[in-house]
């Protein structure tokens, strides 16, 4: 199956603002599968993965994952997967070589030690590839002050764990 479908009216995505807080409902039975709570990226932050519907269980607690290549479309106010086979409980262990659309938000972006500014949000094109990333707030001059969206390759390195911040290199503007 193909990556999703996604009415061109809603392009570029936004992972948080746009994709978080969708109903996503089944193809075949038209039933409403729940709400999407993150959505997930690859470690080297190129695509998305998939979506997360939550948890389920009392004591296993596991995330209601669906991969991307389940998703047969993301509307204006849906999403559609073909049925709820489609959703994969998840462990904990399994999400953690994803990286959560949460995570971008209000994450220093920095060059070289230098804070230059608080992310925002993920931007995602037709394909579910990661275009970039919007700011909150810019805190330098200069040519990142007029930029609307850091484009992905001006990104050198996600920090997730130790030191949680985003480097990018300016000189690839």
């Amino acid at each position: 199956m193909a990556l999703p479908g996604i009415d061109n009216g809603l392009l570029p995505l936004r992972a948080n603002a746009d994709i978080i807080g969708k109903s996503v409902y089944t193809f075949h039975a038209g039933r409403k599968a729940g709400v999407v709570k993150d959505v997930f990226f690859d470690q080297p932050f190129e695509s998305v993965c998939g979506i997360s519907l939550g948890k389920e269980g009392i004591f296993s607690r596991n995330t209601m994952f669906v991969p991307t290549e389940r998703i047969l479309e993301i509307g204006y106010d849906i999403i559609i997967i073909e049925s709820e086979k489609n959703i994969e409980p998840r462990d904990r262990a399994s999400l953690d070589s994803f990286i959560s659309a949460a995570w971008f938000q209000k994450r220093e972006v920095v060059d070289r030690g230098i804070k230059l500014a608080i992310s925002d949000d993920v931007m995602i094109s037709e394909s579910c590839r990661v275009l970039g990333i919007s700011f909150l707030k810019v805190l330098a001059q200069g040519k990142i002050a007029s930029v609307e969206m850091l484009q992905r390759d001006a990104i050198r390195e996600i920090n997730v764990k130790d030191d949680p911040c985003i480097h990018i290199d300016l000189d690839k503007f």
